[in-house]
């Protein structure tokens, strides 16, 4: 049900002018319903073959940042994925790399799996500067599923 209600809040958060003349300045009333807000752990797995799923993440991340709607929002990407935060990987959509950068700006944590990195050829690459590298991204998404966060795959 939460994942439900999630989904039809970023596809809400996704749609052009959404909330954009009815969202007013938060107040001290709106960030103490903030604590309230969900933690969103948003998983990438598609990778720059499918453009709009690779960049989705990324882009939800920031809207949810912008929005207030969760109270913390984390990104693991495996798979596929991989390549949009290795530095020097040419063919990943700008619009994910600038997303990415919003999100890693206003704080998301991004996290990148060793293992899929390992497999994609990418394991000794630099990573894109505030991606942190973890050891699996199962065990990293299991972590946050744990602390509460509720997750959402691309």
């Amino acid at each position: 049900m939460k994942s439900l209600i999630v989904s039809a809040m970023l596809v809400a958060l996704s749609t052009p002018g959404a909330g954009a003349a009815a969202d007013p300045a938060p107040t001290a009333q709106t960030q103490q319903a903030d604590a309230h807000a969900p933690r969103i752990l948003l998983v990438a797995f598609s990778g720059p073959e499918d453009a709009m799923r690779l960049t989705a993440p990324f882009h939800h991340a920031v809207l949810l940042e912008e929005s207030h709607a969760a109270r913390d929002v984390a990104i693991v990407v495996y798979g596929r994925a991989v390549a949009a935060v290795v530095a020097s990987v040419k063919g990943v959509p700008p619009q994910a790399r600038q997303d990415l950068d919003k999100a890693l700006k206003a704080g998301v944590k991004v996290y990148a799996c060793a293992y899929s990195l390992e497999m994609a050829g990418f394991g000794s690459a630099p990573l894109i500067p505030g991606v942190e590298k973890v050891p699996a991204g199962a065990i990293q998404v299991a972590r946050l599923v744990g602390q509460g966060y509720v997750p959402l795959q691309y």
